[in-house]
């Protein structure tokens, strides 16, 4: 969501919170009949607060369209990557990409644990995110080496596509046997 669309959303819900806390204290009596009938004619009587009040109801109006055109609109993830060659075209799903790569990063020692995500990029190449739950034991500048070597290698290999970048994330690290062990005895 950007930046704007969450400063709408605010403002919404921070008009709605108020609307919802006098229509709430109306309704247990906390504000006398009178009070509301002074208030009301105030609005009436005065153009000023007429206009901010009207300007106020469009203002909330107009972001009640836009949030119901938003609901409406989805973004379109591209869920298949299009290789076009001589003889015609060849769909790739990112879960293919997602599992080809994921494969060849559980070869790596030391890694005990992964999730990978692929991201079409606009030059025609992907982007891996690894995140790795490593054992402990071994380097893990030596794994996140491995890793990125192999998967790029492999998803080059095996579905013909570019690889731009290969990001690893170290999400936890495991306890070693030794240190198992040692805090058993």
């Amino acid at each position: 969501m950007r930046v704007v669309d969450r400063l709408f959303l605010f403002l919404y819900s921070l008009v709605f919170l108020i609307v919802s806390l006098v229509g709430f204290l109306v309704a247990v009596g906390f504000f006398k009949y009178r009070i509301i009938t002074e208030f009301t004619y105030r609005i009436y009587s005065n153009y000023q607060i007429q206009w901010t009040v009207a300007v106020i109801s469009i203002v909330i109006f107009l972001l009640s369209i836009y949030f119901i055109v938003k609901s409406f609109q989805t973004k379109q993830v591209a869920s298949f990557f299009n290789k076009t060659s001589e003889h015609g075209e060849v769909r790739i799903s990112m879960e293919a990409l997602e599992n080809i790569a994921s494969k060849a990063a559980t070869k790596v020692k030391g890694v005990k644990d992964l999730k990978v995500r692929v991201r079409p990029e606009e030059n025609e190449t992907i982007t891996t995110i690894i995140k790795i739950y490593v054992d402990g034991e071994t380097p893990i500048p030596q794994i996140s080496e491995e890793i990125q070597e192999i998967v790029k290698q492999q998803i080059e290999h095996i579905a013909g596509i570019q690889v731009s970048y290969v990001h690893v994330i170290v999400s936890n690290i495991g306890q070693s046997n030794a240190a198992k062990k040692a805090r058993i005895e």
